[in-house]
């Protein structure tokens, strides 16, 4: 696998502290509660759906207890990290909204998180991130522990987690999921830009990685694209069938156009106490950068790809 680019090394001094700092917070406890038993919110789609903006617009509202760029250093102990957040929050400066990421990146300390070291401590999530019946007995302890140290429910999204989605809408009762989609042209161009600027190789695998992803190694990117985002929507749409009636779709552009009724909705659902003060009533919906000939590419290996099936999830 190609190394990272600049902009998204890890630097290993800084892994050390994590380690250590994690080491010494993972056998902090609360609480003997074994499960979370309050609603929480999920938030699902494919790489590049357009699943950063809608966690962004969701932690605006102030009505979810969710990763914050704090929170997600001390991944073995999320109830630590939240206790912590409460005790720096006197001194630190909070600003406005900014609306950026970096391929699910954001910078301030507030903002939210994709969680991903927590994730993958509790489940087997390497190589590949399409686990067999993996076990969920430390993540429900891990978010029972949250959970009783948060006053708001609990929110998380990760695109590398649609293939154990199935697996977590069954093991935890109380999740909602909320299901975002875009156009998969776009979406298939926007991760082939990711490829070159996170590995800076449009040849690299970027994100979300099937069991199988050794079996298109010789495909060209595109169809390797399309591989990815079309197993992922046939993941996302298994769990939506296992989710009886917790699972709730919208699309890019209904996000875009909607945001308030986006918050509104979910604030419902879920019980939660929101504000909408500095989240805008629209945003304009962005069209992933590439050129006609690309994007012909990304459409003509959609189609073609092996892993189309007549009851797949259709197109937004």
């Amino acid at each position: 696998m190609s190394n990272r680019t600049k902009e998204f090394a890890k630097v290993p001094a800084y892994e050390e502290i994590l380690e250590g700092v994690n080491g010494f917070v993972a056998p902090w406890t609360t609480t003997d509660a074994q499960a979370p038993t309050r609603p929480w919110l999920m938030i699902a789609g494919v790489p590049r759906s357009g699943t950063t903006l809608l966690y962004q617009v969701l932690a605006a509202s102030g009505g979810f207890c969710y990763p914050s760029n704090i929170i997600a250093r001390y991944y073995r102990s999320p109830a630590f990290g939240l206790r912590t957040q409460r005790l720096l929050e006197p001194l630190l400066e909070r600003g406005a909204p900014t609306w950026a990421s970096r391929a699910g990146n954001t910078d301030a300390w507030w903002e939210p998180h994709e969680f991903g070291y927590f994730w993958q401590h509790h489940l087997p999530l390497k190589p590949h991130h399409e686990p067999t019946d993996p076990s969920m007995a430390s993540l429900a302890r891990a978010l029972a522990e949250w959970e009783a140290e948060a006053t708001r429910p609990l929110l998380m999204k990760n695109p590398i987690l649609c293939y154990v989605l199935p697996d977590l809408v069954r093991a935890f009762p109380t999740m909602h999921v909320l299901h975002i989609q875009r156009d998969p042209v776009d979406v298939g161009v926007s991760i082939l830009n990711l490829r070159r600027r996170f590995h800076g190789d449009v040849h690299a695998w970027t994100s979300l990685r099937p069991r199988d992803a050794d079996a298109f190694a010789d495909a060209s990117p595109a169809e390797q694209v399309a591989a990815q985002i079309l197993s992922g929507e046939q993941a996302l749409q298994r769990a939506a069938e296992a989710a009886e009636g917790r699972w709730t779709s919208i699309t890019y552009e209904a996000l875009c156009d909607e945001p308030h009724h986006v918050v509104h909705q979910c604030a419902e659902r879920l019980g939660a106490t929101i504000a909408l003060t500095g989240i805008p009533e629209r945003f304009t919906a962005r069209r992933s950068a590439g050129n006609t000939r690309e994007r012909d590419a990304m459409r003509d290996a959609l189609d073609a790809c092996p892993l189309r099936r007549d009851d797949s999830t259709p197109d937004p």
